[in-house]
């Protein structure tokens, strides 16, 4: 009777403990549906044009100045839009690595989903149909 006891307390114990660490994580990347392989939009500022081609540009919450090929006659202080794919995700810190050419790490909140990534459909079954 001690041993199925002992039993019932140590199950309780194993689930009470599997659910406090396995609950799903209410993250700032699930509550917007951003993921990894999803296209998302960045609003960055004009800081200057650097030469004839190329501009810099500041991203919110990236910290480095930024260098991006542009042909079109932006001025200094005009907001433009840069997309890149979604790489990696700290869903803890709240930040999101984006592939701009360079990998780029900026908040969640700086970011909007343009696109959500769907993966390609299969013409033919994993698996060979039972005749």
């Amino acid at each position: 009777m001690g041993f199925v006891h002992r039993l019932d307390e140590a199950v309780t114990y194993i689930s009470y403990h599997l659910t406090k660490v396995c609950r799903p994580l209410q993250t700032h990347g699930m509550a917007r549906g951003i993921g990894i392989g999803d296209l998302v939009a960045i609003t960055a500022t004009v800081r200057r044009r650097v030469t004839e081609d190329r501009v810099s540009v500041s991203i919110p919450s990236y910290g480095f100045p930024h260098s991006i090929i542009d042909h079109t006659k932006v001025k200094k202080g005009q907001q433009i839009e840069l997309s890149g794919e979604v790489t990696r995700m700290d869903e803890a810190g709240g930040r999101v690595i984006v592939d701009l050419g360079p990998l780029v790490t900026v908040d969640i909140n700086k970011i909007r989903l343009v696109e959500k990534y769907r993966p390609p459909k299969r013409k033919r079954p994993l698996r060979d149909m039972v005749d």
